[in-house]
């Protein structure tokens, strides 16, 4: 058995990690749909659309994930995750009890998966819901070895950063080189060079 201190996890880890998780969930779409939108509008000549479709999707998009994170930071609905409370890990399940009196146990085969964060472990028993586990909250380094051993093992989250980092290089790499291609046999059609009577004339029309 692992029993933890008690500990709380305070308002403002809560907002940070939220908004975390808005940028990673959404961010990327917002990269690629940059990437996608600004090929394509080079490529048709409307850079000034172009710019302007940006800086308002660039203001927007921050402002709405501020709020949105405040949102449900604050909501009633999730005032439990800011309550003080103890958490006792005793195979096959854990134990959670909170400071208003309110108790559960989850198995501990309920948990998918687990990230850290900031010296937090995240315990996550469904897709989008964790229970977050301050790493000091442990009453010894011995406890918190167990405790990856016996609970998280093969449990760890495979981070994804690097791979929305290759397909975003692969996608600007394709599409630079579309642009360029398209954009030299454009200029080869556009500015012919015409030898006529030993005189070199550009372009006339």
């Amino acid at each position: 058995m692992i029993e933890l201190r008690e500990f709380d996890f305070p308002a403002g880890n809560y907002y940070r990690l939220v908004l975390r998780r808005l940028a990673v969930r959404y961010g990327w779409f917002f990269v690629y749909g940059c990437s996608v939108t600004g090929a394509l509008a080079l490529l048709a000549g409307y850079v000034g659309l172009l710019l302007m479709w940006v800086v308002i999707t660039g203001v927007l998009f921050p402002l709405s994930a501020f709020f949105t994170a405040w949102k449900f930071v604050y909501a009633k609905e999730n005032a439990a995750v800011l309550q003080k409370r103890k958490l006792t890990f005793d195979p096959p399940t854990f134990h959670i009890l909170c400071e208003d009196g309110a108790e559960s146990r989850v198995p501990l085969t309920q948990i998918s998966r687990v990230e850290t964060w900031h010296g937090y472990y995240l315990l996550y028993i469904t897709k989008h819901n964790y229970i977050p586990v301050p790493m000091s909250a442990f009453v010894s380094e011995d406890d918190r070895q167990r405790f990856e051993a016996e609970v998280t093992a093969g449990k760890w989250k495979k981070p994804t950063f690097v791979k929305h980092v290759a397909i975003y290089l692969l996608i600007t790499a394709a599409l630079l080189a579309a642009g360029y291609s398209l954009g030299h046999r454009i200029e080869i059609v556009e500015c012919p060079s015409v030898q006529e009577n030993g005189t070199q004339r550009m372009g006339e029309p």
